[in-house]
């Protein structure tokens, strides 16, 4: 499941700092052992992946654009 999330942030970033950052906070396992709750892992993901849908579509560069 890592390497769905982790190429779907790249996908929709094409930023592979972004990629890198998200993989090196991907202790979301560390989470639900503290919380009991699973769920707020899966919504950590989430975020990042609609963080780099956002930077993609908002924040681009038109010299970074492709075309």
């Amino acid at each position: 499941i890592s390497w769905i999330i982790l190429g779907t942030i790249y996908a929709f970033s094409g930023n592979l700092w972004l990629v890198a950052a998200a993989h090196g906070s991907m202790d979301y396992p560390l989470l639900p052992r503290i919380t009991q709750q699973p769920i707020f892992g899966l919504i950590f993901m989430g975020l990042l992946i609609l963080g780099a849908w956002l930077d993609r579509k908002y924040f681009t560069s038109k010299s970074s654009a492709q075309p």
